[in-house]
């Protein structure tokens, strides 16, 4: 069932779903001795606390467990894009690039700007992100996904610079099972198995999902696996909450297709012009939470994690192709803790310290095949960087919330954090071949730095005031400053001209202003924003990296829910933005950045429509419609995209007992369109988007 050719992937670990597969079992062997016994009262936990804490001056949107049920993505994006303000725009498989309140960003560090937590920790040590990172979380079997849109570094710190996606693992739940088996087209096959037990060892929960998907297009198929094992266990007056979560992916990687318009054309549509791309992908995690009350509101925890993940693909989306691995393996420990004080205020307060080996290797194998002396020249075989580095982070942060008045509320945020990285170069210094000799044109792309020592410090703070009015209206006015530090790949992995020392951590200033009102059965909030960003790191779409850039942003977001009546709900996410350069560019070699034109790759217009039908009996319908507008593909915004409409129809019925079934065709209209469009070395360049497909599903609870 779950079988794909890997003839272009010699590196894959094919021992990895075997060990899953083993874990899986020995853990359900260990359930199965399990006592029923009634649960004990499970407490609010400290990552829960502290997202509380934010909701009343931040802009936060979910995903419940329903919508993630009744959608069975294949991928993050179909849940997250129904979201206001969030782009995850898809590549290839499992790949995806992502963007809240911001364009789409490229570069290996453009994911800096974005946080992905797994209940309330980083999945990955700071300075080391995966633009990536999405498909390391177990979004299939997730209890929920919150999504914070804007600055929010003054609760989570650096890569919380223009949002954050954390996802709640599903807790036990007494003595339940559910197996769930999805189908579709391309041969896809997916297994789901859910198991929760209760005894007088605590309580365990068991996730597991499969997945087998061949492509639609030419030599693009993936496998992939995740697993989640939790335990909580009550010690005295201590809370013990256990989690081992891990990812396993293995694809074959259909690159872009090139020539304008080439997406609407049937036969290119399909093609693979990089049949040797391949991605394979392993990461571990796990932590333990202690947590406790104290007097009638307080609370303290104590959360030790370990992370480690290994990653090797073909850099196929460049010119030279070439092949990069790399990891990490880091622990750290996140104390928090929270109180209510005076009349209606609370704080919390949070300490985190960490520490990542990181390691990082480019080499190209052959020589680039062009008819640009240039490229040819500049890109030379053998090693392109080869290092290790030692990071070091230690933060707080403080959250303060004070009752003003019965219906209003300030909320003061401050967060300081310290980033230390110990670079080690395993290669040649500077910028030469792998033999040593210089490279024609004025050098090599590839520069490395010697040995060195960096340090990046920094403090994120916001303040709001909250306001809840006697006609069920909330108003919010808030003001935030948020920060990135520059990842390891942006100060190790330079490129000729650059200087590590041109590099300072992105900042953003950030005006939000928003309003919700309650009408009869209409919920819905309106949320302006405006930022301004510093000093940003980015790639512009010939490969080339710019330093001290500026970027203006502005936009308003629209999130309304109507209960047309018992059966029906509308629900509408809608998004105007302008994201502008703040700064005139014009590097040798690279692109011409004029201070005005719109960023690429960041539309102005986005919008998703559900309408939903639910039947008493249980049985349900939901129509979606997804619009993305036109924008602009490179920085000197002489080359569009159209943008492009798309509907999206899912049902399901409850059969009996336990037993469900569910049906879902996407892309319904079988529209023509990219997932993604870019321009670079003097082409058009997109990922395509799905034709219509059908998908089955069927699912039993007991």
């Amino acid at each position: 069932m779950f079988s794909i050719q890997t003839k272009n992937q010699p590196h894959a670990r094919p021992l990895i779903p075997q060990l899953f597969t083993a874990l899986l079992f020995l853990a359900l062997s260990f359930c199965s001795f399990a006592a029923d016994i009634v649960l004990p009262t499970i407490d609010v936990s400290a990552d829960q606390q502290r997202s509380q804490a934010w909701q009343s001056i931040g802009n936060v949107s979910r995903v419940t467990r329903q919508q993630t049920e009744r959608s069975a993505a294949h991928h993050p994006a179909e849940l997250l894009n129904a979201l206001p303000g969030v782009w995850v725009s898809r590549g290839n498989g499992q790949e995806h690039l992502t963007a809240i309140r911001s364009p789409v960003l490229t570069g290996p560090g453009a994911c800096g700007a974005f946080l992905m937590l797994e209940n309330g920790i980083p999945i990955r040590p700071a300075g080391f992100c995966n633009v990536n990172n999405l498909f390391e979380l177990n979004h299939e079997q997730a209890a929920e996904i919150e999504v914070i849109r804007g600055p929010a570094s003054a609760l989570y710190g650096g890569n919380a610079l223009h949002g954050v996606i954390n996802l709640h693992s599903p807790a036990p739940a007494g003595n339940r099972q559910s197996l769930r088996l999805d189908s579709g087209a391309n041969d896809f096959s997916r297994l789901s198995y859910s198991v929760s037990r209760s005894s007088d060892l605590g309580n365990s929960r068991i996730d597991y999902n499969a997945s087998h998907d061949n492509g639609w297009r030419d030599h693009a198929g993936y496998e992939q696996q995740k697993l989640g094992l939790q335990h909580q266990l009550q010690l005295g007056q201590w809370q013990l909450n256990g989690l081992l979560t891990g990812s396993w992916l293995q694809q074959e990687t259909a690159g872009f297709i090139l020539g304008e318009n080439s997406y609407k054309q049937a036969g290119l549509r399909r093609d693979n012009l990089n049949p040797e791309a391949y991605r394979n992908a392993w990461s571990g995690r796990g932590s333990v939470e202690l947590i406790r009350g104290f007097g009638d509101d307080g609370w303290f925890s104590v959360t030790p994690y370990w992370r480690r993940s290994k990653m090797e693909f073909l850099q196929h989306f460049l010119p030279e192709k070439s092949l990069e691995q790399n990891g990490q393996h880091s622990v750290g420990v996140m104390t928090s803790a929270g109180n209510s004080f005076g009349n209606g205020h609370h704080w919390n307060w949070t300490l985190q310290l960490e520490y990542a080996d990181i390691y990082l290797k480019e080499v190209q194998q052959n020589p680039l095949n062009s008819n640009s002396a240039f490229l040819v020249a500049t890109r030379p075989v053998g090693t392109h960087y080869d290092y290790q580095v030692d990071s070091y982070l230690a933060a707080s942060h403080i959250n303060l919330e004070w009752q003003l008045a019965d219906q209003l509320q300030l909320v003061t945020s401050a967060r300081v954090e310290s980033l230390r990285y110990r670079y080690d170069n395993q290669f040649l210094d500077g910028n030469s071949r792998a033999d040593g000799t210089p490279c024609g044109f004025g050098g090599c792309k590839f520069t490395r730095p010697a040995d060195r020592k960096d340090h990046f410090s920094n403090l994120g703070g916001r303040v709001g005031l909250h306001y809840t009015d006697d006609h069920n209206g909330e108003w919010t006015i808030s003001g935030g400053y948020g920060f990135r530090p520059p990842q390891a790949t942006e100060l190790y992995r330079l490129q000729s001209g650059q200087l590590v020392t041109d590099l300072e951590s992105e900042t953003i200033r950030s005006l939000e202003l928003s309003h919700g009102r309650l009408l009869g059965p209409v919920d819905a909030k309106i949320t302006l924003f405006a930022m301004s960003k510093q000093h940003v790191i980015l790639r512009d779409a010939t490969g080339a990296n710019i330093s001290d850039g500026k970027t203006r942003h502005h936009g308003l977001e629209l999130d309304l829910l109507w209960q047309i009546n018992s059966s029906q709900s509308l629900q509408v996410s809608a998004t105007q933005a302008l994201h502008r350069y703040a700064f005139d560019s014009a590097l040798p070699g690279g692109e011409t950045i004029t201070d005005g034109n719109q960023v690429d790759t960041a539309p102005n217009h986005m919008a998703s429509l559900n309408w939903r039908y639910q039947h008493p009996t249980g049985s349900w319908l939901t129509l979606q419609g997804q619009y993305m507008g036109s924008y602009a593909v490179d920085a000197a915004n002489d080359h569009h995209y159209e943008g492009h409409q798309l509907l999206n129809l899912r049902a399901g019925h409850h059969l009996v007992g336990g037993i469900s079934i569910q049906a879902a065709i996407t892309n319904l209209t079988d529209s023509q369109f990219a997932e993604r469009a870019d321009f670079a070395f003097g082409n058009f360049r997109y990922f395509p988007g799905a034709p219509r497909q059908l998908r089955f599903s069927v699912k039993a609870d007991w």
